[in-house]
């Protein structure tokens, strides 16, 4: 939007995927056109906003911004110390029990759409809000039972991969090239190459 948006063929934001039903089905509706010339309005409204903000911001030339770039001085500060392994490590010995006291539940209550207002927001405050705080309980309850049917079954298990490479700046500072081993990076021989942005933005 609004270049690919049209009454006919809709460009549509949807939060998340539980509140799409009830947009496909507007849209499905007799009233379909008040429903997407209501969004189309909405969405110009929202744009000029955005580009209002803009108009008070400020932006720096690129070069100007790459000499803002933060300077180590590794002769004052030696650099953390070398991982024990480097490259890829399977982590697949850690039991599902260990890992639930550590579960953040605020994005389990924000995709239901549960949200507690102030003093009640997140998670276990949201129990003590008076709109959601019931429904919350009972969600959470049912995630808890759902949880130990798992545990007890052994239904589901846990499996991580970590990776830990040699990586350098490139010549020109703007990039960090990812090596396979210390012996690639010895031959200048990089893997990959992560290309990074400048903050062109103005800061006070």
């Amino acid at each position: 939007s609004p270049n690919y948006f049209t009454l006919e063929h809709p460009v549509i934001h949807v939060l998340d995927a539980s509140r799409s039903v009830t947009v496909v089905s507007s849209l499905l509706g007799e009233n379909k056109e008040d429903f997407v010339t209501d969004i189309m309005e909405e969405y110009d409204e929202m744009r000029e906003d955005y580009y209002a903000g803009l108009e008070d911001r400020y932006f720096l030339t690129f070069e100007q911004a790459k000499e803002q770039k933060f300077k180590i001085d590794f002769d004052a500060k030696s650099p953390a110390p070398a991982p024990n392994k480097v490259g890829i490590t399977v982590v697949d010995y850690v039991e599902l029990e260990n890992v639930v006291p550590y579960i953040d539940w605020n994005p389990f209550f924000q995709t239901w759409e549960l949200r507690g207002r102030y003093p009640n927001r997140g998670y276990p405050k949201i129990f003590d809000d008076e709109a959601v705080g019931n429904e919350a309980r009972k969600l959470f309850d049912d995630a808890q039972a759902m949880l130990k049917e798992i545990i007890a079954e052994k239904s589901m298990h846990l499996k991580g991969v970590v990776g830990l490479f040699p990586a350098n700046q490139s010549e020109d500072g703007e990039d960090v090239h990812i090596y396979s081993d210390e012996d690639s990076r010895a031959a200048g021989n990089p893997t990959a190459t992560f290309c990074m942005l400048r903050q062109q933005a103005e800061k006070e």
